[in-house]
């Protein structure tokens, strides 16, 4: 039977009253394991706001680095991951001293509460991206990203995911890529080529591969194109392969992150579209009618610089709509 619902909102009110007022930590840590998602919800948000006053900063480590109880643990990550600006240092001492005597465990959630430290967060991050465990290091990556969304350390963090993209882990690959995306990072092809062999990672370095700037050109064929081309034909990554192509033949790019501008370039691309089998167009004709337009003009458009007349009548339906 469920709680009466004035019971839950007298808590929820009680952890609210506590932003302006009095900060009783065993109370609000009690509040912190409340049953109640929306008890512990604003609990969490108090206690980020409180956090520099006299015990509550103890409490939330206790919280955090204990096993018991999982909403009291999730509720501590959240406070911390909320710590205001002029609280990060005093967050990043007490994470450090955490992360020191934490459980193995304990590891990746003390990782995804340093989003709450800022920059004195990205040293301890950086360990753990190389951590044996692989969710340890994943929940490093994710945090790491968190930050640079932030305007914490953008360099050296991005640094950092470029590097675990080397590493042999599906995982951790995917969590630096999308990373790398989120931030709107620029990635060498020659890192994004082995990812593209991988079906868990191919469709985030794809996204990567279509803003990367050409590292090499050879008869025509810029580094970044070649390794489209060669994806276009794999199952299930044609369309954004397609995608990728199409933003990289836009001709208001700049020059070294355009491709197919020449001659050479553009009869590579009418080539590789001719060898395409009867599936992967047909791929492409559904995506044209079924993606958001701004998508399906980007096929479109990629379509007739390709030469390609079997996805002509894709492009007049689309026309029809007036989305061309």
């Amino acid at each position: 039977m469920s709680e009466p619902r004035d019971d839950v909102e007298l808590r929820r009110l009680e952890a609210l009253a506590m932003r302006g007022g009095a900060v009783v930590p065993s109370r609000l840590g009690a509040l912190l394991a409340d049953e109640d998602w929306r008890v512990r919800k604003q609990a969490a948000e108090t206690a980020s706001e409180r956090m520099i006053e006299p015990g509550v900063l103890d409490m939330l480590v206790v919280g955090l680095l204990q096993s018991d109880d999982v909403g009291l643990r999730n509720a501590a990550v959240e406070a911390f991951a909320r710590a205001p600006d002029e609280h990060t240092p005093r967050v990043a001492s007490a994470l450090e001293a955490a992360l020191a005597r934490s459980s193995r465990t304990a590891r990746k959630f003390v990782a995804a509460a340093l989003v709450g430290a800022g920059e004195g967060g990205v040293a301890p991050l950086a360990s753990l991206v190389r951590d044996e465990d692989v969710m340890t290091a994943s929940c490093a990556v994710e945090a790491l990203a968190s930050l640079v969304r932030r305007g914490v350390a953008s360099g050296t963090v991005e640094a950092l995911l470029v590097e675990t993209l080397a590493r042999s882990e599906p995982v951790l690959r995917l969590a630096a890529l999308d990373g790398l995306i989120a931030v709107g990072a620029e990635v060498e092809a020659r890192q994004l080529g082995p990812l593209l062999d991988d079906a868990i990672t191919r469709p985030s370095a794809l996204r990567l591969l279509a803003r990367a700037r050409s590292a090499s050109s050879r008869e025509g064929l810029d580094e970044v194109a070649r390794l489209l081309l060669a994806t276009l034909a794999h199952p299930r990554s044609t369309v954004e392969a397609a995608l990728a192509l199409a933003r990289r033949s836009d001709p208001e790019l700049p020059p070294d992150r355009r491709s197919f501008a020449d001659a050479r370039g553009r009869a590579a691309l009418v080539a590789s579209f001719a060898s395409l089998g009867d599936t992967a167009l047909t791929e492409i004709s559904v995506a044209m009618a079924a993606r958001p337009p701004a998508e399906a003009r980007w096929l479109a458009r990629l379509a007739l610089d390709a030469e390609e007349m079997r996805l002509l009548p894709a492009v007049v339906e689309l026309g029809a709509r007036a989305e061309l």
